[in-house]
């Protein structure tokens, strides 16, 4: 789904217009970042800009992408980090490091007659299983996700340390004092405030950034707020 109109080249720095119902247009960029998560193909990019807006581009290995602009007065400046396991390269390691045992076990207990072809399986094996170890530790992969200040929908998520550690912290060192400085209820009106992020969340779903269900829970969450019933 395209949110966003840019150039013809696609590049980030020349956005122009969103076509989302806002029309925001960028006048100042703070800072940009790309990611890339090569064992998957992944690419992300983000980019701050008119001190408040964050435009994130998400391409996918398998095709796709997802193009949108956040506005970060309605995030929590605390993100959550989260590991994301190749859960079946661990799991066939393990497998694999069953399998070289059973040679060896044959060979002491006396089944296994040709020690050349015990010990050569038993090799394999293991050879096999630290493999799928590397492979499993090299596709998982550890993401930091933002959160909207009340709602806690899941609406930012980077790949932790890419391109690299410097120049990661440096954009979320950014991102976290852009998301502080404008998160705060304006003349201390919460309920305004609640209204306003539940709209921007609703906008993000029409968008098909956040699924029903993330939105549902936030709408629960803010909705039960006591200051929005106020």
């Amino acid at each position: 789904m395209e949110n966003i109109i840019l150039s013809a080249d696609d590049d980030i720095t020349d956005i122009t217009d969103f076509s989302d119902s806002e029309q925001v247009k960028v006048q100042v960029v703070n800072l940009e970042i790309k990611q890339k998560c090569w064992i998957d193909g992944e690419k992300r990019e983000f980019m701050i800009f008119n001190g408040k807006q964050c435009y994130q581009k998400v391409e996918f290995k398998k095709g796709g992408k997802r193009k949108f602009r956040i506005n970060l007065s309605y995030l929590n400046g605390i993100p959550k980090r989260q590991y994301k396991y190749a859960y079946n390269w661990f799991i066939f390691s393990v497998m694999m490091f069953i399998v070289a045992l059973l040679p060896l076990f044959s060979l002491m207990s006396g089944y296994f007659i040709d020690q050349f072809m015990a010990t050569g399986l038993a090799v394999f094996a293991l050879v096999t299983g630290i493999t799928a170890v590397i492979i499993g530790l090299i596709k998982s992969t550890c993401r930091v996700t933002f959160y909207s200040h009340y709602g806690r929908a899941p609406v930012l998520e980077l790949i932790n340390a890419s391109p690299n550690r410097k120049s990661y912290i440096t954009f979320i060192d950014v991102l976290q004092q852009k998301i502080n400085s404008y998160n705060q209820p304006e003349n201390g009106n919460l309920r305004r405030y609640l209204h306003q992020e539940l709209d921007e969340l609703r906008r993000l779903k029409n968008e098909s950034v956040l699924s029903s269900t993330d939105f549902n829970k936030a709408w629960q969450r803010i909705i039960s707020n006591s200051a929005y019933k106020v």
